[in-house]
């Protein structure tokens, strides 16, 4: 980061104000809409204003952010601006061009398919920090921080709320009887997993083609709203049928690899078994996630 995060940016000082969409449609955020813009005259922006909850939540994001130590995995925070015509308050924060979701649909854009090499490095760095933007040069960066909590003693975050989309999400937290369980770090090592499943495989984004016919039904063409929409059906009126999921990702994924030796494919396959065992006690921590990963990357290098 390294700049001082001022409290208020000018709205005059934002130019190529929203009118311009990101690629991906601002709908396709649960919580709020992102605009690319330009800030002092010069610096590309990302600008976020909530289109749900109330404006303390977008001011308590803010204060999120501006709490958080510097680090350069994490998006670069200007500011708050407000609008003064509509009241409307917007974050301004550094602009990155790509996630992988979009890298996954248009790769001819960005200069073709991914290598596996590259594709390992994505994974150690999502390792060594499930909202994740990458820089040009397809570095990680963190952002979204709306629905962040400080983490308690023990390190676990007690919620009563939403912790992510069905297919990245811990089955534990979807699909459980009484109190919902606490958000540990065993969670996180478990959506790794998944993006990891699709970083080493051919489908990448389309992923969710593995799960049909048990989980999804196949509509026409590759429709990311009907899985979706399927999956979060799933969620509210059969959570328990979800318990598979892990189980046919893993059976249907060597398919679906990547060109590798035959070595580097058991490994691989090896760590995204573990990050998706159905309990959480005996998935790795993601200390040794980093050390494998990073093992991985290695050979990849080496051959």
């Amino acid at each position: 980061m390294g700049k001082s995060v001022q409290k208020e940016v000018p709205w005059s000082a934002i130019t190529d104000k929203p009118g311009a969409m990101t690629e991906r449609p601002p709908a396709a955020g649960g919580f709020g809409e992102v605009y690319q813009a330009t800030y002092n005259s010069h610096t590309p922006v990302a600008l976020k204003r909530l289109t749900n909850g109330c404006p303390e939540d977008l001011r308590r994001e803010f204060a999120f952010m501006r709490s958080l130590p510097p680090h350069d995995h994490i998006t670069a925070l200007y500011g708050i601006t407000t609008d003064p015509s509509t009241r409307q308050q917007w974050l301004v924060m550094a602009w990155y061009p790509l996630d992988l979701h979009r890298l996954f649909m248009r790769p001819a854009e960005h200069g073709g398919p991914l290598s596996l090499g590259k594709k390992l490095e994505i994974a150690v760095e999502l390792a060594e920090m499930d909202n994740v933007l990458l820089t040009s040069d397809f570095h990680v960066r963190i952002t979204d921080f709306g629905l962040s909590r400080v983490v308690a003693l023990g390190g676990v975050v007690n919620t009563v709320g939403g912790l992510g989309h069905v297919l990245w999400l811990a089955l534990e937290l979807q699909a459980f009887r009484g109190t919902k369980p606490a958000y540990t770090n065993s969670v996180d090592v478990y959506g790794w997993g998944v993006i990891f499943c699709q970083l080493i495989s051919t489908l990448h984004h389309r992923i969710y083609k593995i799960l049909a016919p048990e989980l999804i039904t196949p509509g026409e063409g590759d429709d990311w709203e009907t899985w979706h929409e399927q999956l979060n059906h799933r969620q509210l009126a059969d959570p328990e049928s979800l318990w598979q999921l892990p189980a046919l990702l893993l059976e249907r994924l060597p398919d679906h690899l990547e060109p590798m030796p035959p070595a580097l494919s058991e490994a691989a396959l090896g760590l995204a078994g573990d990050c998706l065992s159905l309990e959480p006690g005996e998935r790795p921590g993601m200390g040794e996630v980093v050390r494998r990963a990073r093992a991985l990357l290695r050979e990849t290098a080496g051959g």
